[in-house]
């Protein structure tokens, strides 16, 4: 099955653009009518909005996965996906769901409401939900709340983590026994 495409294209690309357009001219302010102009010419839309949350304000972007569900209804399954708003500043974001068939749905978001629900109908379960799966936002403050999954990946996690000590304390012996 094909993989919808993500709208992550027009805030990656476009808004890169954007910017490399004020650095080229030795911008060192993004005020005024003609940068507001250029930035309308090049994104399609007026971004002054989002101009004005990230400076002049001190509003904070931190968009997430509140909750993910998945029951058995019959021969389907309904997944409940709640995105939610923690910050107060606004930038539309993408949702990506990912099901235990390798389907995967990706919702837009405006952003705008403090929370939304996505709800899903499949003969599978959902495997895992992510807000802003492109990394678009690079002002999120807080990715770590951007994903949740329905299969614990605590094996792995501990595998890894254990290495890493394992790896510490073999170098700490080694310098101690250097001393010795």
């Amino acid at each position: 099955m094909a993989e919808p495409r993500s709208n992550g294209g027009w805030a990656g690309r476009r808004f890169q653009r954007i910017l490399a357009t004020h650095f080229e001219r030795g911008k060192s302010s993004i005020r005024g009518r003609r940068t507001s102009s250029v930035r309308r010419r090049k994104a399609g839309r007026d971004l002054t909005g989002f101009f004005d949350q990230v400076h002049r304000s001190s509003n904070v972007f931190d968009y997430g996965v509140q909750s993910l569900a998945s029951t058995r209804e019959g021969d389907r399954y309904r997944t409940n996906l709640v995105v939610r708003r923690y910050g107060e500043a606004l930038f539309p974001v993408d949702v990506l769901v990912t099901f235990r068939n390798g389907e995967r749905v990706t919702e837009h978001w405006d952003g705008a409401a403090r929370w939304k629900l996505y709800t899903f109908e499949r003969p599978v379960q959902a495997l895992s939900a992510q807000v802003d799966p492109d990394r678009v936002l690079l002002l999120d403050v807080n990715y770590t709340n951007n994903s949740n999954t329905l299969e614990p990946k605590g094996r792995a996690a501990a595998a890894k983590w254990s290495m890493k000590w394992m790896v510490w304390l073999q170098d700490c012996l080694l310098s101690w026994a250097a001393l010795v």
